[in-house]
């Protein structure tokens, strides 16, 4: 369920803000830090750069977000390519129903099994690795003597149709925040300069 948190904004104006939105996997305490940083940086001064620090904070959050999904889909895809590898090393043959046949005699679906349960381990490394999992499944694909690249290019090929929609969103996410954060610097160069206390004369040595 989605959960929405406040930023930290004027209380007048927070309800015209974008909330932290937080779902399915987010780290609420990383998302806060993270926000806080963000709002912190952007130092705003009025109001409207509030509110537009306010969509910023909210696209990086976005942009974050859809990273890892595509990363956890792609990794996942990447998962089957190699169950569909490791399965062919068996060299099974299959029968005129279509059953398969081991080769070399054996409990054939004990041998698919045993392909699945290594799989299995795999996923609960890479998981477990959580955020560095694209890193972990080249570590254990190349364990497994499997390339990587390869892996991830028929991943990617077989599983396009799911796969490219978020990589799309990913990107129009990130060209929104960087005109968003130009509009922002625009306003922060617009900023009137601070005009300095006139000099205290009385105050003033003139050496007489």
């Amino acid at each position: 369920m989605t959960q929405t948190t406040p930023t930290r904004t004027r209380p007048e104006i927070d309800d015209m803000v974008p909330g932290l939105k937080l779902q399915a996997g987010d780290n609420h305490a990383t998302l806060e830090a993270l926000r806080d940083l963000l709002l912190e940086e952007l130092d705003t001064q009025t109001a409207y750069e509030e509110l537009v620090a306010g969509n910023l904070v909210a696209l990086e959050l976005d942009v974050n977000r859809l990273r890892r999904m595509v990363d956890r889909l792609v990794v996942e895809a990447m998962f089957a390519v190699a169950h569909d590898k490791l399965t062919a090393r068996l060299g099974l043959d299959y029968d005129s129903s279509g059953a398969p046949v081991s080769p070399e005699g054996g409990d054939v679906f004990a041998q698919i099994d045993a392909v699945t349960d290594r799989i299995a381990v795999m996923k609960r490394r890479v998981w477990q690795a959580e955020p560095d999992i694209v890193a972990m499944i080249e570590t254990v694909l190349l364990e497994e003597g499997l390339d990587p690249v390869l892996i991830q290019a028929l991943a990617r090929s077989r599983n396009a149709v799911i796969i490219d929609p978020y990589e799309m969103r990913l990107v129009a996410s990130e060209q929104r925040r960087r005109r968003l954060m130009e509009d922002y610097r625009r306003l922060q160069a617009a900023r009137p300069e601070e005009v300095e206390d006139e000099e205290d004369f009385d105050d003033y040595d003139f050496g007489v």
